[in-house]
This record gives structure tokens, C-alpha cells and sequence, in this order.
């Protein structure tokens, strides 16, 4: 885990609701734990967390369309920001979907319980989040796939340089090794691919 001070605003807030999650799951398991709040207000808490850090990642992700997704109009990348919080808030969403399997089995031999209806809501709000995020990680995996990505991520790179009309410019444009650029260029692409293939790995498993 890494020191709080390292942690992106969606970890910290996914590390609160999975302690609210653990605290749930020992009220369920253990006939002696008494939480002090009763279980159904750490449920609603949860629900409105949820509600919140969802708005939340979307609004990022519409600023992220216009700035930090884009390299260009075409170029679409997923930055260490949108990786981290994408991570968490699924592995965050596979926590309470362990909650709520806890639920499911425990419910006859705990003095904690939840109705059908506090389950159901949970539920509902745990897949839409979930689905949610993969399928904005799924839209940015197809495009890191296509054919055609490193070569518009290199014109990208070269533009610039392309573009300059001063001597100087023109001088450092003809430096440039463009194979070596274009190289380095599938290396990134391929390092993105494997993060988000790592983020769609994550299954949630509902009861």
C-alpha cells in the first residue's frame, strides 16, 4: 500500500469505504462485535459514497477528454492519475460485492443483517459503478489496440519539429532519429496496454 501522501484522491476515498466494508463484514461474522454505528447507516454511507466518487470519476473523465486523455484530437492515453483511481475504484466495488456475499450467507447466525432492500440498492449501485468504469476502460483499450495508434502518437511527437521554420528548429528535426522515437513509441503504447488490460482483469463476482 502506498504511504497516504502518494495516494490520488479516489484511493484514499476507496480505502475509506473498504474500512466501512470491513467494518459491515465484522458485524456480520462476529456475534460479540457491536459497531457503534448500526450497520444500516454504514450501508446508506457507503451507497452515498458510491454516488459521490462515481460523479466524481465523470466529471474527471470529461475534463480528462478534453486535456489529459489527449494528445491530440485523435490520440487518446490513460494517464497515472486515471490509472490509479480506475484500479482502486474497481477493487473497491470487488470489496462490497464481498460484502455483500457475507451478507447473503451470514444473515441467519448474526444479530447484524441487512434487509433485502438495503442489499438490492448496494447491489445496483456497486454493478452500475463497476460497469461504469469498464466500459470507459474497454473504449480506451479498443482505441490502444488499433493499427494505426503508434503511428499517431509518433506524427504527434514529430509535429512540432516538423512544423518549425527557424534554422534551429529545421536543424533539430533532422537529429531526430525518427525509428528510434517510433521504438519508444510501442513501448509506451504496449506499457498502456498492459495497464488497462490489468484494470479489466478485475472482476467484481456478485452473489
Amino acid at each position: 500500500m502506498l504511504p497516504v501522501e502518494e495516494m490520488t484522491h479516489d484511493e484514499l476515498a476507496a480505502f475509506a469505504v473498504l474500512c466501512r466494508v470491513n467494518i459491515c463484514c465484522s458485524s456480520l461474522l462476529d456475534l460479540d462485535f457491536a459497531p457503534r454505528v448500526p450497520l444500516s447507516q454504514t450501508v446508506e454511507d457507503i451507497n452515498q459514497c458510491l454516488s459521490g466518487l462515481l460523479r466524481r470519476f465523470r466529471e474527471g473523465r470529461e475534463i480528462a477528454n478534453d486535456k489529459s486523455l489527449h494528445l491530440s484530437q485523435a490520440v487518446i492515453i490513460p494517464h497515472g492519475q486515471y490509472l490509479h483511481s480506475a484500479y482502486s475504484l474497481l477493487e473497491m466495488c470487488k470489496g462490497i460485492s464481498m460484502l455483500l456475499e457475507t451478507a447473503n450467507t451470514y444473515v441467519k447466525r448474526s444479530r447484524s443483517s441487512l434487509s433485502k432492500e438495503e442489499a438490492k440498492k448496494l447491489r445496483e449501485s456497486v454493478e452500475n459503478f463497476y460497469q461504469f468504469i469498464r466500459k470507459d476502460a474497454t473504449n480506451i483499450r479498443d482505441y490502444l489496440y488499433k493499427d494505426t495508434v503508434i503511428g499517431e502518437l509518433l506524427q504527434v511527437i514529430l509535429e512540432k519539429e516538423e512544423g518549425e521554420e527557424d534554422s534551429i528548429g529545421k536543424a533539430i528535426g533532422s537529429l531526430i532519429d525518427k525509428s528510434r522515437i517510433e521504438k519508444s513509441c510501442g513501448d509506451l503504447v504496449e506499457s498502456w496496454q498492459d495497464a488497462i488490460d490489468g484494470i479489466l482483469k478485475v472482476k467484481l463476482g456478485l452473489p
